[in-house]
């Protein structure tokens, strides 16, 4: 069962612990990948990269920045193990399976300097045939700890990708006895597991703000605010140009970097468009969420409607064509006029 983050705020309130700081302008953090059991994922630069990527992504990301305001706090500074390697270049960077002691111990060499937060993920990862297609399926998982400066646990989470398993495709799978890339096969689980990386990191910005900001004057909506009331019915006809005659097409649509009222705004969005025959939701988590939505409009005027509602939501988003049905939007920013 997943651990809720918030509970344990509130206990560690219960105790009476002090905020770890409370004037503090920007939190430090710092992503360690921990690989003591045996069992799990050894660490190793590929995939390390990239999860420490997908950290920084979400800790600073418009949304997760615009609610950290509200707590007094201007942003993160996010970093990994490189930081405490550049100050102790005697420390062997390809060593693995490291405990966690020695881990917190490095975290705490870096002179004159503390992070707020010390956050210990652990990845599992197997390869599992299907027992009638015998086609190799992914299931992975991540379990993190987030320790404060003082070594106390501030929360955790333990989270599951899809469990009937994902598919090895293309490169990361065998095919007619010739065995898969390696380095696709690594690419195929850091592709994976970097939606659990962003899920996690979401739910870490939420306890820190709560844990080490202080509560800011509520700031008046602007247009930076996802949008509310009657506002997510406009329908944008006026973008599609009534063309409406083509075949029907299913299109995958999906969101980067949204919370939950920009998610019902878009899906208010998507339904009132013009051509627009059925829209599904196909994934969701915190900060990413994807639809099936049939349409006879063509891609061209979907990918315009997008760009359309984003203006009208205040968000700044870049699009991306995946394939001839596969839509991905992300957010990259948030207009301040």
């Amino acid at each position: 069962m997943l651990k809720s983050i918030f509970r344990a705020a509130a206990a560690i309130g219960a105790l009476g612990l002090a905020p770890i700081a409370a004037s503090a302008q920007t939190v430090d953090v710092l992503i360690l990948q921990s690989d003591q059991d045996p069992n799990s994922l050894e660490r190793g630069s590929q995939i390390q990269n990239g999860m420490l990527l997908e950290f920084q992504k979400v800790l600073n990301s418009p949304n997760v920045v615009s609610y950290m305001r509200q707590f007094g706090i201007e942003g993160m500074d996010v970093a990994d193990e490189k930081a405490v390697i550049l100050t102790n270049p005697g420390y062997d960077t390809t060593r693995t399976r490291r405990s966690d002691e020695e881990l917190i111990t490095l975290s705490r060499q870096i002179p004159g300097h503390s992070f707020d937060a010390i956050v210990l993920y652990t990845l599992y990862a197997r390869a599992v045939p299907d027992p009638y297609t015998k086609i190799s399926l992914l299931q992975a998982s991540i379990q993190y700890r987030v320790l404060g400066r003082d070594g106390r646990f501030l929360g955790g989470d333990n989270m599951n990708l899809d469990t009937s398993g994902i598919p090895f495709t293309g490169c990361a799978a065998a095919v007619a006895g010739q065995q898969p890339d390696p380095y696709c096969v690594r690419q195929l689980v850091l592709d994976n597991v970097s939606r659990l990386a962003q899920d996690a990191a979401n739910k870490i910005a939420l306890q820190l703000a709560a844990l080490v900001g202080r509560s800011a004057p509520a700031q008046p909506a602007t247009t930076n605010a996802a949008i509310g009331g009657g506002g997510t019915s406009v329908p944008l006809t006026g973008s599609t140009g009534g063309a409406c005659g083509n075949i029907p097409v299913t299109y995958i649509v999906s969101f980067e970097g949204v919370e939950g009222r920009q998610k019902n705004a878009i899906e208010e969005f998507m339904s009132s468009w013009a051509c627009a025959m059925n829209l599904e939701l196909q994934d969701d988590s915190l900060s990413t969420v994807s639809y099936r939505y049939k349409t006879t409009a063509d891609r061209r005027r979907i990918v315009r409607n997008i760009r359309q509602m984003a203006d009208m939501m205040g968000l700044i988003v870049e699009t991306s064509l995946r394939g001839e049905t596969e839509i991905a939007v992300e957010t990259i920013g948030l207009r301040h006029n």
